[in-house]
């Protein structure tokens, strides 16, 4: 295994509790080979059965020992094949730097899911993508909001924060002074989610971390954001110290793809709660972080917790560890967790794909919405997109407050918007207590044209994927 510590990450992990260690496992004794050993080694790994059992364990992500139909090379048994596919699939894994607080060291190999889950976020995430154009686009800024909000809540139900939906929503979209520690919490991260981009040129050190942490704390009180002066957390900063070296180096050292990087970074910051709280709300602020650091932007911006508790749900209450270790390897003291990575794959392709699928109606009723009102020219491409969402969703209300923030535009223009609008009557105007609101008006999907062949949005919500075991959903 490659090592990515330096002197002083070193030094930081001396002062882990035993049993626990942040480099590399030390092998055991070794017994020095022999010509006639090799040669009964090249022989047994050259058999076309044991070929071709290795070949079927690599290509599904579940653990090995829980295939049905494992063909057995001639002469072993189940367990002995088991062992046997283990130890030639060590000698190709990709290790996480950083060991679990049983001191194993968790690794991973390449399935061909995998391969192909790697190969989909390259097309589509980095910023050559034309997935990135079209998120960057003057249409496409509102999918980005969208997909913050989104991970936004998500994160935090997933962090134990309790807030609804709903009410973050108009939270975050109508700018308003959050009322409570949750309201501060769901507030903070979404503004230093969107503030990542202008931090990408710091390095991974300590410092940034702890800034970001004092970032997502803003606002809370002291007593809930610090560890209390009598609780030792040497252990943490050694790991976190070591998660920065690791961080700066793994795409130089192990070749290890920047999502696969990103991921391990997220699941350590929950797994070893590197943070004194909020240690969820964390690791998916420095998994952005890190998506972006290295070409990876559309990544950053997936609402892939959205994913994951659609997945936790669905599968209803369970007790979850942030690393799960399904192959449990002593003679090693190791983990494979090519299962784990399959699945944090697999909810990013999801999140990506749902993307796509927003992002696809939409541009179906804007073509609709441009076609049908080719004759009216004063409309701009922000007005369009009100009627759009009007005919998409046919109770849907709308702000001032909420099209300022989609759009990124000041208060007059977005009062303007819509004042336009009602005057052509497609929209019409009223008060929720002291607030303006606006619905579409009575005569609007006969005059642009019934667009029902779109489709409602929870129509165009993508499934999790069959490999989850969830049946029909």
């Amino acid at each position: 295994m490659d090592n990515y510590w330096p002197e002083d990450s070193r030094r930081a992990s001396e002062r882990i509790p035993q049993g626990v260690t942040v480099t590399s496992n030390k092998p055991g004794k070794e017994h020095p080979l022999t010509a006639s050993d090799v040669e009964r080694i090249v022989a047994v790994v050259s058999r076309d059965d044991l070929r071709h059992a290795l070949l079927r364990s690599t290509a599904t992500p579940v653990p090995i020992e829980s295939l049905n139909e494992l063909p057995l090379p001639e002469g072993l048994t189940r367990e002995q094949t088991l062992d046997l596919l283990t130890a030639l699939q060590r000698l190709a894994a990709i290790y996480s730097p950083i060991p679990d607080r049983e001191g194993r060291m968790h690794w991973f190999v390449q399935t061909h899911r995998i391969r192909r889950s790697l190969s989909t976020i390259d097309q589509h995430c980095t910023t050559y993508s034309q997935l990135y154009e079209r998120v960057i686009s003057r249409s496409g800024a509102r999918f980005v909001v969208q997909s913050n909000v989104d991970e936004t809540v998500a994160t935090a139900r997933l962090d134990g924060v309790d807030v609804d939906y709903e009410t973050a929503k108009d939270l975050l979209l109508m700018r308003r002074q959050p009322r409570t520690i949750e309201e501060r919490l769901v507030v903070n991260h979404y503004r230093l989610s969107e503030e990542l981009q202008g931090l990408v040129d710091r390095p991974w050190t300590l410092a940034t971390l702890i800034d970001l942490y004092s970032q997502l704390t803003y606002g809370i009180p002291s007593h809930l954001t610090r560890t209390p002066s009598d609780v030792d957390r040497s252990t943490e900063d050694a790991v976190m110290r070591g998660l920065c070296s690791y961080a700066n180096a793994a795409h130089l050292q192990s070749c290890t793809h920047p999502a696969v990087v990103a991921l391990i970074i997220r699941a350590v910051t929950a797994y070893w709660d590197l943070f004194p709280a909020w240690n969820g709300m964390m690791s998916r602020i420095l998994f952005r972080f890190a998506a972006l650091k290295t070409g990876y932007p559309v990544l950053g911006y997936l609402p892939i917790s959205r994913s994951e508790l659609m997945l936790q749900e669905a599968r209803g209450p369970r007790s979850t560890t942030p690393i799960p270790g399904p192959s449990v390897l002593d003679a090693w003291h190791e983990t494979n967790s090519t299962p784990w990575l399959d699945t944090q794959l697999s909810l990013v392709v999801h999140a990506l794909h749902q993307l796509g699928s927003r992002m696809e109606r939409a541009a179906t009723i804007d073509e609709a919405v441009q076609r049908e009102l080719r004759e009216d020219e004063t409309l701009n491409h922000r007005q369009r997109s009100i009627i759009g969402r009007a005919l998409r969703i046919p109770d849907a209300t709308f702000r001032i407050g909420y099209h300022r923030s989609t759009h990124g535009i000041g208060y007059a223009t977005a009062h303007r918007d819509f004042a336009e609008l009602v005057d052509k009557g497609y929209l019409t105007e009223s008060f929720e207590g002291r607030m303006k609101v606006f619905r579409a008006g009575p005569e609007l999907e006969h005059r642009v044209g019934a667009l029902q062949e779109v489709g409602r949005e929870e129509d165009h919500e993508i499934p999790l994927p069959p490999e989850f075991g969830l049946g029909e959903q």
